[in-house]
């Protein structure tokens, strides 16, 4: 069987959209509208129906496609942005804004944890002041950035491990032990963002 009837046979595993690659900026465009529409669970059978209609249309040179036959992807709320990982952009906000925008994860920049003064919250909690510091930001209001899966972790090259061995050296230093001043706990924080690898210089500085 040829390579152009397996992209069309209906035992192929994957929709067009995700096997194939766009020839122009049509398809680019089709390709996209029917992933969003994928993501946002219409069912794959509608969306198909869509993508193979628009695609005719084209292919007939009728440039007037009904709306009305492929509902349109919902857009991204105002203020946000999407992002790839060919097109990764350097966001930093509160943490809440940027967990519906990151591709990765959003790490709050002063872990949330120097704030807290107990179990990380939950729910409707994350937006309390509840069990604070005094005049410390919620956890959805701490400053983060985002950042791949690989650097958040307490891997290797996650973040996370680092900045836990700092800050558990830091807080052997003072009295009562575990505890420090804020400044140099910032100072670690930053410190632990300069030391990511493969992360773009102006990100590290946006988060300073």
């Amino acid at each position: 069987m040829t390579a152009a009837k397996l992209a069309l046979s209906p035992t192929s595993l994957a929709p067009a959209w995700r096997d194939e690659l766009p020839q122009d900026d049509f398809e680019r465009q089709l390709f996209r509208k029917a992933s969003d529409l994928e993501k946002q669970g219409v069912p794959q059978g509608e969306v198909q129906d869509c993508f193979d209609k628009e695609r005719a249309a084209r292919r007939r040179r009728d440039t007037i496609v009904e709306e009305k036959q492929c509902p349109r992807p919902i857009p991204p709320p105002p203020g946000t942005v999407r992002i790839n990982r060919r097109d990764r952009k350097c966001l930093v906000d509160e943490y809440k804004k940027l967990l519906n925008v990151c591709d990765g994860d959003s790490h709050h920049i002063v872990p949330d944890m120097v704030y807290r003064l107990g179990a990380r919250p939950k729910g409707a909690g994350m937006s309390s002041t509840a069990d604070r510091i005094p005049n410390a930001p919620t956890l959805n209001e701490g400053m983060a950035i985002c950042l791949r899966k690989a650097q958040h972790g307490s891997g290797l090259d996650g973040i996370h491990a680092d900045l836990r061995k700092s800050l558990n050296d830091l807080g052997a230093d003072y009295t009562p032990s575990g505890t420090a001043p804020l400044g140099e706990i910032i100072s670690a924080a930053k410190l632990s963002i300069r030391n990511i690898e493969d992360f773009s210089e102006r990100c590290k500085d946006l988060a300073k």
